[in-house]
């Protein structure tokens, strides 16, 4: 037997037992939607932040309904909490708990994506950056469920997530002007791009239009461009360089394999015997004498 997935008023597990993993009789309506969302309402201005404020007790609450799927999260949702009155930055770790539901996609709100766009350039600069150095949670925390989420590719995130810095990082207030840590190898957006396992094993092996629109997008601002688009227009132009070495790679370990298909599939004596009718081998022979003499046993 299991224990049920509910939660008491203090926000303890439920201890009643369950004969299949569930409620038990006494929260039946315990993950109704309408219930739910009145009991736990964070797209109300008097609800506590998510991040700051909750307790770790009610933090499991709400990932037990929402990374166990007891409660469906939808774009009316998202669109709710952009409209309640709080400040966008206090619903970002929400979100992104959110967004690691499948099924849920990062940009069914804009407003809520491109806050997350902001904390991340505000994890690369000088205040922040030596935290993200100490633990690179407090930057991975905002990638991880955008790069790793099944509704968008990897390749749309990432260029979603540059084509926000660069187009709106005049509007941010942070002095972009001053060294950021974008591109940092040990630890940063960039390099995070890099060390993904898509970027290598998917990225790097295709082209894609959001290329063309991103190299477009900068260069027609690169008189005034600051820091931030700078750094990640170098990023954008070693790609194809990048494209080069992996396919070399790819293809330098893969030679020798490759020496062996060739010897097993195109040794013509195998052909002969394989595909060919005794005429078509007779013709051959007569046309290639020597074809049956060098190849392999």
């Amino acid at each position: 037997m299991d224990f049920c997935k509910a939660f008491d008023s203090k926000h303890n597990p439920c201890l009643n037992r369950v004969k299949e993993s569930g409620v038990c009789l006494e929260h039946q309506e315990f993950y109704d939607s309408a219930v739910w969302f009145y009991r736990y309402p964070l797209n109300t201005r008097e609800d506590n932040d998510y991040l700051s404020f909750s307790n770790e007790k009610l933090k499991k609450v709400y990932k037990t309904a929402i990374l166990e799927g007891h409660v469906k999260i939808t774009q009316e949702h998202f669109r709710d909490l952009v409209v309640s009155g709080k400040p966008l930055e206090s619903l970002v770790d929400y979100y992104l708990l959110c967004c690691l539901q499948p099924g849920v996609d990062p940009l069914w709100s804009i407003n809520l994506f491109h806050q997350t766009c902001k904390e991340i350039v505000f994890c690369h600069t000088q205040a922040v950056y030596p935290l993200v150095q100490k633990d690179t949670n407090f930057l991975y925390r905002f990638l991880d469920p955008l790069f790793y989420s099944k509704e968008r590719t990897f390749d749309m995130i990432l260029y979603y997530i540059l084509w926000n810095i660069t187009s709106w990082e005049h509007t941010w207030k942070v002095p972009f002007d001053v060294p950021i840590h974008l591109d940092n190898p040990t630890v940063s957006l960039i390099q995070y791009i890099k060390d993904h396992p898509k970027f290598s094993s998917e990225f790097l092996w295709k082209d894609s239009i959001h290329y063309d629109n991103m190299m477009n997008l900068i260069s027609t601002k690169q008189s005034g461009m600051r820091l931030t688009s700078r750094t990640i227009m170098k990023f954008l132009q070693s790609i194809p360089d990048l494209r080069d070495q992996q396919r070399l790679k790819q293809k330098t370990a893969f030679q020798g394999k490759a020496e062996e298909i060739v010897a097993v599939a195109w040794a013509p004596q195998r052909v002969r015997k394989w595909c060919l009718s005794s005429e078509e081998g007779k013709a051959m022979d007569d046309r290639w004498p020597l074809s049956h003499k060098t190849d392999h046993p």
